[in-house]
């Protein structure tokens, strides 16, 4: 527990270091999102109700930083719930829109699924920021979980639908 804290402090001390650094050129962007996700596991799959929400330092037009927290559970019983704390680097696409209100971008990280214990993993995902007004949007994201566990690998993935504002 004590090596997942020093990495969320170090991950936290970057995003720090770096908005401090751009804090001209940086945007800070808020989301909350819904998922109706499934966890696959040596082939079966279990449909998981994941909702959560997170924020992101935006620096420049292209690159952000940002971290989530969540909650994950099976459809069929919230009691075997298990929470979400992701902490991703973005890209985003430059386009060739004017208005900038479609923004596409990919994304990847760390993910710690906790309860009784902890399991970490990697993410990996992509989608698009569409700007309705010049501070509330909509995401359309997928994301893949990738978690390791005993030798063994396991997803919680599907698509995301965020309101995003800033």
């Amino acid at each position: 527990m004590a090596k997942l804290l020093k990495i969320g402090v170090m991950c936290l001390v970057g995003v720090a270091l770096t908005t401090a650094a751009a804090s001209a050129q940086t945007t800070a962007v808020g989301y909350g999102f819904v998922s109706p996700a499934f966890a696959t596991y040596e082939g079966d799959s279990l449909a998981i109700f994941h909702a959560g929400g997170g924020g992101e330092a935006r620096v420049g037009d292209v690159f952000g930083l940002g971290a989530d927290l969540g909650f994950a559970a099976p459809w069929e019983g919230f009691s075997a719930s298990v929470g979400t704390l992701s902490v991703n680097g973005s890209y985003y696409i430059k386009g060739t829109s004017r208005s900038r209100r479609t923004q596409p971008f990919a994304s990847g990280g760390y993910t710690l699924l906790f309860r009784d214990g902890t399991i970490n993993g990697v993410n990996l995902g992509a989608g698009v920021d569409r700007w309705m007004t010049d501070r509330v949007g909509l995401r359309f994201e997928f994301r893949d979980h990738i978690m390791m566990q005993d030798g063994e690998s396991f997803h919680l993935w599907g698509p995301r639908i965020s309101i995003v504002w800033r």
